[in-house]
């Protein structure tokens, strides 16, 4: 019944890869590349995207084509889901992304007890290329169903208790997202700001904020009478 806020980074140490198994979401930490969007000259690994999911903290920028930038991220793929969660794509990388996986050199597995036979190292692997899109932000919820007009006000409000305490869970693949030098870039830090509150129930204050403070300061003045 918990709500988890899950930034992942593909330098990190760790990747909550058994956590995230468990409720659908695989992780891979390859670095996903957009020649196509990219947002600096020979930067393929920094780009834009407005390829938004059907998720209600991104309706707006969907509505509004307005970008996120993306930095070193990761991303995610979906693996055996839960038959009572739901798995959906906030935000994925465009069609002509890309991901390369490193190779690697596997280390022997070496036994000190010589009545067993001798472990096989398993084969060096090269580096792969995997075209997208990738999912960067991804969500997992427990699956409800939607009031209606036609249900009773007691199965209305049982469907709200029990909305209240089913998982949420948002990861998102690159922790620049919402720290590094283009954070307030695009839709970045809203983005962020949306997750958090559809994690704790807040969905009245999904929307785009005002990138000043003080804008139209006047009209949000409170006047207050006599009483």
């Amino acid at each position: 019944g918990g709500r988890f806020l899950c930034v992942l980074d593909p330098d990190g140490q760790s990747d909550m890869g058994d956590l995230l198994k468990t409720y659908g979401v695989e992780w891979h930490p390859e670095i996903v590349a957009d020649p196509e969007n990219q947002g600096l000259p020979d930067e393929p690994q920094i780009f834009v995207s407005n390829d938004y999911g059907a998720h209600d903290a991104v309706a707006l920028f969907k509505k509004q084509n307005i970008r996120s930038v993306i930095t070193r991220s990761g991303y995610f793929n979906q693996g055996a889901v839960p038959p009572d969660m739901d798995v959906s794509d906030v935000l994925s990388s465009g069609k002509t992304s890309y991901a390369t996986a490193a190779a690697s050199t596997p280390k022997p597995t070496i036994s000190l007890d010589p009545t067993k036979e001798p472990a096989k190292t398993p084969p060096p692997t090269t580096a792969t290329k995997v075209n997208g899109p990738f999912p960067l932000v991804v969500t997992v919820a427990t699956k409800l169903s939607k009031p209606t007009d036609k249900d009773t006000k007691e199965e209305q409000d049982k469907q709200k208790e029990t909305a209240a305490k089913g998982i949420r869970l948002c990861a998102i693949g690159s922790a620049d997202f919402v720290s590094g030098q283009f954070a307030n870039q695009g839709a970045n830090i809203e983005l962020a700001a949306n997750m958090v509150a559809w994690l704790t129930d807040r969905t009245n204050v999904i929307g785009i904020r005002a990138k000043n403070p003080y804008e139209d300061e006047q009209k949000r003045k409170i006047q207050i009478d006599d009483k």
